[in-house]
């Protein structure tokens, strides 16, 4: 009855992007994406030499990011592995380019039976990951052989953390928590790891934070310019800006105007960027637009996808955006440079958050009107201290990325 009603809720919702798209720049990329998509699917595979297939599934560009270290390990160990690389958000899908033969870039169907089963028999993966929390029960249903074993096909989960307070320990949900169950699940870090355990899943294994991966290899990339590199002032970037931070970002900078500034939205759309340049008091610049060795304006606009990660190189303190909504973006790649971090409220499922949080790396907001007292204070912490304490949480959760290649490699090419 369960899975009835959820089918019959994902049925309504995929009507809701093609109703909005004439009106929505991204509902209209999520619905002209996907057309004619089984048709390039069939083109592409069909020049492909013979070896195994891996579907890795990101829901958008910060899960892919996750995936980047799983994907370069994986070249390296199997290199005649193809790769279906599925998205579900335009955001992930169409600032994402594969240049490699090798790569398909698809967007995953809307998660009916139907769907997700032509799907599977179109690409043959022989294992699909999923970053996080992905739990598309249907796709899941025709990955477990929807009961005939003889046709199931391996499924992973990495970094996954499911919460005491989680729907899915609601009795209803007894049969989508069986099939995540199916699956072989990587664990995000040992508390919930034990706790798994004591819910009686006992097919664990630790991965902890391919993201830490992730960020400690954006060290070593050295083609983006450290913003106002030659000054002495206070430096504070507001990374992943969303519409509900922007009053009390925009107060900030016009109140505080002897500091340096970036404001990176999270969404780099004109309209917006344009909203954020009318509003403020001090000169901008775009960051598309900058002579990298001109540090003359006050405050750079990273206008641009992809950069943000290197860019928070070189600043004091870092608002990460998103927390007074869904829940902060990228906490780690700030503090892969050592940069101070304030970010909203609604840290509850998130872990990371959390942790970051207890280990004295993280001041969580409770108000946003609170932004001037929580800077004033982040800007007191000494830094030589806050540096030791990030070092000493970058070691202590490196992914344990080895071993979860070791258990694909296996399964992939077993007599290896």
């Amino acid at each position: 009855m369960i899975l009835f009603l959820y089918t019959c809720g994902i049925r309504i919702y995929g009507v809701l992007p093609w109703l909005i798209s004439p009106f929505h720049s991204k509902a209209k990329q999520w619905t002209e994406g996907r057309k004619g998509q089984n048709s390039r699917i069939k083109n592409c595979i069909s020049n492909w030499h013979d070896g195994p297939r891996i579907m890795i599934h990101a829901a958008s560009y910060g899960e892919y990011e996750m995936s980047k270290p799983i994907i370069s390990e994986l070249q390296k160990t199997i290199p005649e592995l193809n790769f279906i690389i599925s998205f579900f958000s335009p955001s992930g899908y169409e600032n994402v380019k594969f240049l490699d033969s090798k790569f398909l870039k698809i967007y995953l169907p809307l998660d009916t039976i139907g769907n997700q089963k032509k799907l599977i028999e179109l690409i043959r993966p022989d294992a699909v990951i999923f970053i996080k929390y992905e739990f598309w029960y249907n796709l899941l249903r025709v990955l477990s052989g929807n009961n005939d074993k003889s046709t199931a096909i391996p499924y992973y989960y990495t970094s996954i953390n499911i919460p005491e307070h989680s729907y899915l320990w609601n009795p209803i949900a007894k049969s989508f928590l069986k099939l995540i169950k199916n699956g072989r699940l990587w664990c995000h870090n040992k508390s919930n790891m034990a706790f798994l355990r004591g819910k009686g899943i006992d097919k664990l294994e630790l991965l902890g934070d391919t993201r830490i991966n992730k960020v400690i290899n954006n060290l070593s990339t050295h083609n983006h310019p450290t913003l106002f590199d030659q000054s002495d002032r206070i430096k504070i970037i507001f990374g992943s800006l969303c519409p509900e931070d922007l009053d009390m970002t925009i107060d900030y900078i016009n109140n505080n105007q002897e500091y340096h500034y970036a404001i990176a939205p999270h969404d780099v759309e004109d309209s917006f960027i344009k909203e954020i340049q009318n509003r403020l008091k001090v000169s901008s610049v775009l960051y598309s637009k900058m002579n990298t060795e001109d540090d003359s304006q006050n405050l750079v606009i990273i206008d641009t996808l992809g950069d943000l990660k290197y860019l928070y190189r070189g600043f004091d303190i870092a608002y990460v955006g998103g927390g007074f909504s869904k829940g902060p973006h990228n906490l780690l790649e700030p503090l892969i440079y050592g940069t101070k971090i304030i970010c909203g409220s609604n840290i509850k499922n998130f872990p990371l958050a959390q942790d970051l949080q207890k280990k004295e790396l993280l001041l969580v907001m409770n108000k946003q009107m609170e932004l001037e007292s929580y800077m004033n204070e982040t800007i007191e912490i000494d830094k030589h201290s806050f540096i030791q304490k990030k070092e000493a949480y970058i070691r202590d959760n490196k992914s344990s990325l080895p071993l979860l290649i070791k258990d694909i490699k296996q399964l992939l090419k077993p007599n290896l």
